[in-house]
């Protein structure tokens, strides 16, 4: 075999050291790596449980939720019915509320108005009654005599007191 370029003593010891080998990697390394997948396999096991646990709880509460739902929804309705009644019933109110205020500005404005009336003729026989006497004052100092407007003067005030 040496021919052939094997040397039986190193085949003896590649040999005993494959077994060494084998027995250690089977002791240390193969029993715990096994060991651990078979609880990883656990608890995949586990998870797959708790996951189909889990979907069935979800199912379920999708179906509450729905049923929720449904009940929330004849409520909101009821609500709104009641609150579309409530807002009729209100809209009558302030309408009427508000045709009794409108007359009673429609009546005070005419009330001001008739009241301003009054004002603005007081007014303008004011100023009427002013102009005039500018003017006849302009007209006198202009034809008459000092002593002549004065007379004058004295019996037009005269007049305008008894009046």
């Amino acid at each position: 075999m040496e021919n052939l370029g094997i040397d039986i003593k190193l085949l003896i010891a590649q040999v005993i050291n494959f077994i060494i080998l084998f027995f250690v990697f089977r002791r240390y390394l193969a029993k715990p790596f096994i060991n651990y997948l078979k609880e990883e396999r656990k608890k995949d096991e586990d998870k797959s449980k708790i996951l189909s646990e889990l979907e069935t709880k979800h199912d379920r509460m999708i179906e509450e939720e729905q049923e929720f739902r449904k009940k929330l929804k004849q409520e909101q309705e009821k609500i709104l019915n009641e609150t579309k009644r409530a807002s009729e019933k209100l809209k009558e109110e302030l309408m009427k509320k508000a045709k009794d205020e409108a007359d009673d500005i429609i009546s005070k404005a005419k009330r001001q108005i008739e009241d301003d009336r009054e004002v603005f003729y007081k007014e303008v026989k004011s100023y009427i009654t002013d102009t005039s006497i500018f003017m006849i004052e302009k007209a006198l100092k202009q034809n008459l005599t000092t002593e002549v407007q004065k007379k004058l003067t004295e019996h037009v005030l005269s007049n305008l007191q008894k009046k």
